[in-house]
């Protein structure tokens, strides 16, 4: 079985200016129609310049969880494929171009990045579309599975929204994992070690370890939400932070 919490905080940058957090994050557990839990997490950072960014990040974050979640409880995890996943990118790229028409606004209005796994018995699916990343714990240990994708300056991404995104839709497979931990670029500093391109082992042990041990869970999530708040990590950035934690639990 699955123990899974997520956690988000609005950055410091974005509380001194009275804006929303424009992160959303998700999780659901469901029964594979292959036998077996699989869980279902989606993160998403909506874009700072992209003035419905919250919104755009809450639909694509939904639809996401209901599409894969659907999925998998219907056809299995093992029947999906990289054709599936650009569907969804396609359809949500529809609702959210109906969305801008019903409330007279643009498209990139909405713009958010998108990062998602589905972890299931046997096997595990990963995509991307922009910034944030996916760290899994198998047998060999903390890996990143799908490292942010930045354009040619440091703070350009690729955003949901956009007519190319299928272009920057990235997918990666990989049989059964112990844990795993998707979380937006706010945490990237914190999380990621850009030099050798790895993840952070005193950054994510820790949170592996409490989820893992934790009796009640709606405390640790309170928990990880201070913590994301704390004096510690908006030293380090001033961005919003969403982060979802899955461990499982023989």
């Amino acid at each position: 079985m699955w123990q899974v919490i997520s956690a988000r905080a609005t950055g410091t940058s974005h509380a001194a200016t009275g804006a929303p957090c424009q992160d959303r994050e998700a999780f659901r557990i469901v029964e594979d129609c292959d036998g077996g839990e699989a869980v279902v997490a989606v993160v998403c950072d909506g874009a700072g310049s992209a003035p419905l960014a919250d919104s755009g990040a809450e639909l694509v974050c939904e639809a996401i969880r209901s599409l894969a979640a659907g999925f998998v409880a219907d056809r299995g995890s093992s029947a999906l494929q990289d054709s599936d996943v650009h569907a969804w990118i396609a359809d949500i790229r529809r609702r959210i171009e109906e969305t801008a028409a019903a409330e007279s606004a643009e498209p990139r209005d909405y713009a958010c990045t998108l990062v998602f796994i589905i972890a299931a018995e046997r096997r595990t699916f990963c995509g991307q579309v922009g910034d944030g990343a996916v760290v899994l714990n198998d047998e060999d240990g903390l890996h990143v599975a799908l490292w942010p994708e930045n354009g040619e300056y440091a703070n350009q991404t690729f955003f949901v929204s956009q007519e190319d995104a299928a272009a920057h839709l990235r997918i990666t497979r990989c049989g059964p994992i112990r844990d795993f931990v998707l979380f937006s670029d706010g945490l990237q500093r914190l999380a990621l070690d850009e030099a050798q391109r790895a993840p952070h082992g005193a950054f994510f042990q820790p949170l592996l370890d409490t989820v893992r041990g934790a009796d009640a869970l709606d405390a640790t999530k309170d928990q990880l939400a201070a913590f994301l708040s704390s004096d510690r990590v908006n030293a380090k950035t001033d961005d919003d932070k969403s982060i979802v934690i899955g461990c499982r639990i023989d």
